[in-house]
């Protein structure tokens, strides 16, 4: 049987749940929700989340998420108490490479990282 929703999550950061139509994305640290949709958005640059009548949408889409979390026992909040800032200065903060890049991407993108 093929999937009709797939569910993806990193670390505590993220948990996702989308079709062949629309992706949820819920940010817990944050409290931020975006919804996409992919057939009129495949780039995932409108969040639909706020708009006027995606909220029975995202309401599904959450539910479908938390049912997802029960049966694999993924016990991650949708929300924090004291959610961080959406924004992140990153001023003066030194770039460091993925260990996994090829060398030309750190030579090309960092420069001289010793």
């Amino acid at each position: 049987m093929v999937r009709k929703t797939l569910f993806t999550a990193y670390e505590n950061k993220m948990r996702a749940v989308r079709d062949d139509r629309y992706k949820l994305i819920r940010y817990p640290l944050i409290n931020h929700t975006q919804l996409f949709d992919l057939h009129g958005d495949p780039a995932e640059l409108k969040n639909l989340a706020g708009e006027t009548g995606q909220a029975g949408r995202v309401e599904r889409k959450m539910s479908l998420l938390e049912t997802w979390q029960q049966q694999t026992g993924d016990k991650t909040p949708h929300t924090s108490k004291n959610p961080k800032s959406k924004v992140i200065d990153l001023t003066g903060r030194k770039r460091k490479p993925d260990r996994h890049q090829p060398e030309w991407v750190i030579r090309k993108y960092f420069g001289d990282v010793n």
